[in-house]
């Protein structure tokens, strides 16, 4: 007679989980590429265009005044930095909410930023 090993770990069912992801999960600079926008007020707003090639185009709208900056962007451990043509420099981190939504907390000086809600534009 032969001796058959009899495992003692339990089994797993091969149904597929869904894990709880938290919002502060690494974020794959992909998942940031595409058109975005964001407000901060009724007069005050942004859309971003974030290319595959790290290229950039930003545009920000403060009552009639528009503004468009383009450059490079780079994305590593959730910081995001946009480095404008023009030696302008812009950073904060990012936390993806969804795959069409993600909050930027921008570096400031004085220690207080404003908290800017994107949503990817369709």
């Amino acid at each position: 007679s032969q001796n058959i090993p009899i495992s003692t770990k339990p089994v797993q069912p091969n149904s597929p989980a869904t894990p709880e992801v938290p919002v502060t999960m690494a974020v794959p600079a992909t998942s940031l590429h595409g058109k975005w926008s964001a407000s901060r007020s009724a007069t005050d707003a942004f859309a971003i265009l974030l290319n595959a090639d790290n290229t950039f185009v930003l545009v920000s709208v403060t009552g009639a005044k528009q503004s468009k900056s383009t450059g490079k962007f780079t994305f590593l451990n959730s910081q995001l930095t946009l480095e404008g043509s023009d030696g302008s420099r812009l950073g904060g981190t990012v936390s993806l909410v969804s795959n069409s939504e993600f909050r930027f907390e921008p570096q400031s000086a004085g220690g207080k930023s404003t908290v800017m809600t994107f949503r990817k534009s369709q």
